[in-house]
């Protein structure tokens, strides 16, 4: 598995390296090169954590990197984030501590890197992926993860499309564990101020034993459909992501399905512009892998979980937001657990 993630890796890497030299249409005025990123100062505060203590700190999540144009139809992103190497799907970093708790690690490390084909209907990626389905929230798959893999897009028309992907997911900075295959369906239709989105989708993992960090499920096989469908008016957006999982570990116990909505309303594409969603989730204990769904809303709980996510946004100029979040969550089945976090957020991009 370790010599497939690496394989993966040198041959996106190499890839990126190779074409500006080798491609017959390229030329040095052509080649483009654009720097991105962003930064998130975050105040949270969590409370009746189950096992833990109440924890209040402020954390930064700092991501950038540069994205490079080699011709028409190749290039090639790379970016650094801050947060915990082995534990991709925490990217931020505690500046400040208000109460007694653990200080975790504070690393640095690329999170992207993978070189790109596209074309009017085709769009191919190899290396350290970024998620490449339609999805209404992050119920199955946190997009903090950024895997090893190959993903393709293919436009049947303006409103249809076809997505694939083969991923490794991460153990830790450098290794693997088990494979995971997805194919969705897009489907848009427009009726005068509406449209309507429908995109069912498999997912399939294959489980492994003997992760070294991502030890939550990922010993177990996983097979489920799923449908992501969203209506939008004007401002106002209704989306559902809806899972239910085949073959569960527990047969007296299956807890197979999953069900989350968010109702938004609202926008940031301008200064003065402000974004209101509310959102609602029951996940069932094997609905998603545990150690791939969101954390977002809660520390201990990324299946077997039942509660709301509410979040206000406000733009203060083109390059600027401030938000507040807060999030109440309980378990549904075994030993209870509950989670309210609050959160004030302020995020520049550049």
């Amino acid at each position: 598995m370790k010599k497939l993630v690496n394989t993966a890796f040198i041959l996106g890497v190499l890839g990126a390296s190779y074409l500006p030299h080798n491609t017959a249409t390229a030329s040095e005025a052509n080649i483009q090169h654009a720097l991105f990123g962003h930064a998130l100062l975050r105040y949270e505060d969590e409370k009746h954590l189950t096992n833990l203590g109440n924890r209040e700190r402020v954390r930064l999540i700092a991501q950038g990197g540069i994205k490079s144009t080699w011709t028409d139809n190749w290039q090639s992103t790379i970016r650094l984030s801050t947060g915990l190497k082995n534990k991709q799907n925490v990217p931020a970093v505690t500046i400040h501590r208000f109460s007694e708790q653990k200080q975790p690690d504070n690393d640095i490390y690329i999170d992207q890197a993978f070189i790109q084909y596209s074309t009017s209907a085709v769009k191919v990626r190899i290396g350290k992926l970024p998620w490449q389905l339609y999805n209404v929230t992050d119920t199955f798959w946190d997009r903090h993860l950024n895997p090893y893999g190959v993903s393709t897009s293919y436009g049947i028309s303006s409103h249809q499309t076809i997505n694939g992907a083969v991923l490794l997911p991460l153990d830790g900075q450098k290794n693997s564990v088990g494979k995971m295959y997805l194919a969705q369906y897009k489907h848009q239709h427009k009726i005068d101020s509406f449209t309507l989105t429908f995109a069912p989708w498999l997912a399939i993992y294959q489980g492994e034993d003997g992760a070294i960090f991502a030890k939550r499920d990922t010993q177990y096989d996983h097979q489920s459909l799923r449908l992501s469908t969203e209506i939008k008016y004007n401002k106002w957006q209704l989306g559902f992501d809806v899972g239910k999982a085949f073959d569960t570990p527990d047969n007296d116990n299956k807890q197979d399905f999953s069900i989350s909505s968010e109702l938004r309303y609202g926008g940031l594409k301008q200064k003065g512009h402000w974004l209101l969603q509310l959102g609602h989730s029951r996940v069932e204990r094997y609905a998603v892998i545990r150690e791939f769904g969101q954390n977002a809303r809660a520390a201990a709980l990324t299946t077997n979980f039942t509660g709301w996510d509410i979040r206000w946004r406000y733009k203060l100029n083109s390059k600027l937001w401030l938000g507040t979040r807060v999030s109440k969550l309980k378990s549904i089945v075994g030993a209870p657990i509950q989670s309210n976090r609050f959160r004030i957020e302020a995020r520049w991009a550049f």
